[in-house]
């Protein structure tokens, strides 16, 4: 690894520690620079804000996700059986990443204030792509099967479980959390073959 991307690296470590102690909101550059053992001028030099340390935590997790993402659902499948690889990799990854879920809910609450407007639709462009994807391979799925129900329906009712998932195992309730898994996946089971 070269020593810029060793830095980097360096940087989001010490970020993650930061926020997940003080929470984003609380944390400074100042505070990431002494966990890190650098300089502040050391900081900036890789990095313009705070926020941009956060997103670039946000986006390189999320890229993990949609690759994972991407394996799981490319090969021939059943409607049903791409919507249950998404929802139990949700389950298994956020059941083994647990740092990261603990920055991503409050992003995705709203408790999180964002600064630099473009940094933000930057990750917002980022994470369209990857929706894009699984759009379109559950509408050809839809399509295919001749299903009669709207891909929104669908992608909200996996959207719930996700957040769902989420919120208990940020609660330290993982055999719940997998409870729920196999009670959504019958639901799931029974809408798309309704």
């Amino acid at each position: 690894m070269d020593k810029k991307k060793k830095r980097v690296k360096e940087i989001l470590r010490a970020a993650e520690l930061m926020f997940l102690m003080k929470g984003f909101n609380n944390s400074s550059m100042d505070e990431i620079a002494d966990l890190a053992n650098l300089g502040k001028g050391t900081i900036y030099y890789y990095f313009r804000s705070k926020d941009e340390i956060f997103l670039s935590i946000i986006k390189r997790e999320a890229d993990k996700v949609y690759e994972e993402i991407v394996k799981r659902v490319s090969k021939e499948k059943s409607l049903y059986e791409i919507v249950k690889e998404i929802i139990s990799f949700y389950l298994e990854y956020f059941s083994k990443n647990q740092t990261f879920l603990r920055l991503f809910f409050p992003c995705i609450a709203g408790l999180i204030k964002i600064e630099k407007k473009e940094l933000l639709k930057e990750y917002t462009k980022s994470y369209r792509k990857h929706l894009k994807f699984i759009k379109t391979i559950i509408s050809k799925k839809i399509e295919e099967e001749r299903k009669t129900f709207s891909l929104k329906s669908l992608l909200n009712l996996i959207n719930v479980f996700q957040i769902g998932i989420g919120l208990k195992l940020l609660e330290g309730k993982e055999k719940e959390a997998k409870e729920s898994l196999r009670l959504f996946l019958k639901i799931i089971k029974k809408f798309l073959e309704g």
